[in-house]
C-alpha cells in the first residue's frame, strides 16, 4: 500500500467496523490500527491527512476513541478529538 491511500484505506476500515458494531456498544468502542509492523501509519502526518480527507470517525461514527498503535509508546496515538 503507498503512503498516500492509507488515509482512504484507514477510512474504509473503520466504516466496515462500524456497520458490524450497533450504536450503543459504539459509544464504548475503541478500535484500534495495528501499526506495529507499518509504524510510518502512526505518525502525525498520515493522521493529519487523514482529519483532512475524512471526518473525525469519534464523532461520525459514534466510537469512544480510535488509535493507531505504533511499534513504540509515542507512536501510539488518537485519531480526532
Amino acid at each position: 500500500m503507498l503512503i498516500r491511500q492509507a488515509p482512504s484505506s484507514g477510512c474504509d476500515q473503520r466504516s466496515a467496523k462500524a456497520r458490524k458494531i450497533s450504536p450503543r456498544e459504539r459509544s464504548r468502542t475503541m478500535p484500534a490500527l495495528d501499526a506495529q509492523h507499518a509504524g510510518i501509519l502512526a505518525s502525525a502526518g498520515v493522521i493529519a491527512s487523514y482529519l483532512k480527507h475524512f471526518n473525525d470517525p469519534k464523532a461520525e461514527f459514534g466510537f469512544a476513541a480510535v488509535w493507531v498503535v505504533g511499534p513504540t509508546v509515542p507512536r501510539c496515538l488518537s485519531v480526532g478529538d
